[in-house]
């Protein structure tokens, strides 16, 4: 990691976050989120959309909902574990469910950690810094907690 001050803002101006929620009002919160901490982001209203947008550009983490029409996040995360380069990806589900066997769910289909809506700005992009920025190795999924 760089040092000194900016050295976050600028560690995460080299980093592209895809925001993957049909919900317009949620992608605007996630894009004031993402891109006021620093964050490249895209923007993708499914599955097949940011499928489509990882052909033209590299992403180093995922927000995820976990209902959308269409693809879900959790079909949409397993094919993400089987592309070339994202097997360990961080992949933070974004979902109003929050049982415990929601949140196993999540994991179980590859996901490193949830948040449950409503989001907090905050706690977004600290879980983000966590899982993209001071990683250290493989992060175990046991960590993931609620917001």
């Amino acid at each position: 990691m760089k040092s000194g001050p900016n050295a976050t803002m600028l560690e995460r101006r080299e980093k592209t976050i895809y925001a993957v929620d049909d919900s317009p009002e949620m992608q605007t919160i996630l894009q004031m989120a993402v891109k006021g901490a620093g964050y490249d982001l895209v923007s993708a209203n499914g599955g097949a959309e940011c499928l489509s947008n990882l052909k033209l550009r590299r992403a180093d983490a995922f927000l995820v909902d976990f209902q959308m029409p269409g693809m879900d996040g959790l079909t949409l995360c397993r094919e993400i574990r089987n592309l070339e380069g994202y097997k360990d990806t961080p992949i933070i589900f974004l979902t109003v469910r929050n049982t415990h066997s929601d949140i196993k769910t999540c994991l179980e289909a590859g996901g490193n950690d949830y948040i449950v809506k409503p989001v907090n700005a905050k706690t977004l992009i600290q879980r983000v810094d966590h899982w993209v920025l001071k990683r250290d190795g493989k992060e175990d999924a046991a960590h993931a907690r609620s917001a």
